[in-house]
């Protein structure tokens, strides 16, 4: 499982002021992996992870502009998805 300490850890980032956001968009990547995968987040490989901390760092980096989406992990997501994607 992927924690807000290993999210922060990704980032650099050594302070408490963003965390409810950080925890947000973390909660958010897992839910957007298990969708596009089909799979639980306790069968994600250690790719799938990445690609979420890369979602995350994406949606933090990106904050208040009109990118809202890391098109980069879709394939990702893909490689590993119990069903078929389009």
């Amino acid at each position: 499982m992927i924690t807000l300490i290993s999210v922060k850890e990704y980032l650099n980032i050594d302070f408490d002021d963003y965390d409810s956001m950080l925890q947000i968009m973390l909660d958010a990547s897992i839910d957007r992996a298990k969708i596009l995968t089909g799979l639980d987040s306790d069968n994600f490989n250690s790719e799938i992870k990445l690609a979420i901390m890369k979602d995350v760092a994406f949606a933090f980096e990106n904050r208040g502009s009109n990118s809202q989406l890391n098109t980069d992990t879709l394939a990702t997501y893909r490689r590993n998805s119990l069903r078929p994607i389009f």
